[in-house]
């Protein structure tokens, strides 16, 4: 079950001031004002690695709460699969993910945030011919993943349905709670699960080599061009 390991939040929370500081990048949020009172789905566009580290600390601040999240499978190896066990991350190939996200949901302590292709998508170009469309890891072009809100919807189903059996049929509500391993009513919120959409954008979009950067190409020998234009843009 995922869980969010409080030193780990309060390390990371320091990790990530120093890298500002670091970096001189400022993060501008327009839009918080609409932030609803229910249990949020935060589902983001998703243009640099970085995005991963810094958001959850971010929505932390907007909201007050730890964030859940579901991150790509690939990340989940060695002191970053680590990093993000302890972050309460979930892996997209984790075989319980959707129980575990719609009872994280259901109980309502944590906005959970998603992105929702699963991959990065840095061509903004989403509408073609009146069709929603965005090219995909292997450069064709898609409808866009819809998992994200098929999340929230399915936690809203259980929700109601929950009710439901609370008022009518004491012995199948037992049964429906246990499949979310929860032991009573009192753990559902009655709360609407809202599912928020965000969209990032960076300015420069294109800088000049950075700190980060500097640090990375010492480390790392012949880092590819990819990092090296991420490094530039989270810079």
């Amino acid at each position: 079950m995922a869980e969010i390991n409080r030193l780990a939040l309060s390390l990371s929370k320091m990790a990530i001031q120093a890298l500002s500081r670091l970096s001189k990048a400022s993060v501008h949020v327009h839009g918080a004002e609409n932030i609803p009172d229910g249990v949020i789905i935060f589902a983001v566009n998703h243009f640099t690695r970085l995005e991963t580290l810094v958001l959850p600390y971010e929505f932390h601040k907007l909201t007050g709460k730890p964030i859940m999240s579901l991150a790509y499978h690939g990340l989940f190896t060695g002191a970053l699969g680590k990093y993000l066990d302890k972050m309460g991350a979930v892996s997209t190939k984790d075989p319980h993910r959707d129980e575990i996200i719609i009872r994280s949901l259901l109980i309502g302590d944590n906005p959970w945030l998603i992105f929702p292709e699963g991959s990065m998508v840095k061509d903004k170009k989403i509408i073609e011919r009146g069709k929603f469309l965005i090219y995909s890891a292997t450069g064709i072009r898609r409808p866009p993943h819809t998992g994200a809100a098929a999340l929230a919807l399915r936690t809203e189903f259980y929700r109601l349905r929950l009710q439901h059996l609370q008022a009518t049929d004491g012995d199948l509500l037992d049964q429906q709670l246990r499949v979310f391993n929860l032991s009573s009513m009192e753990q559902v919120s009655k709360k609407q699960t809202f599912l928020l959409p965000v969209n990032i954008s960076y300015y420069p979009i294109r800088s000049r080599q950075n700190a980060i950067e500097k640090i990375a190409s010492y480390i790392v020998k012949d880092i590819s061009d990819s990092i090296v234009e991420e490094l530039q843009t989270e810079g």
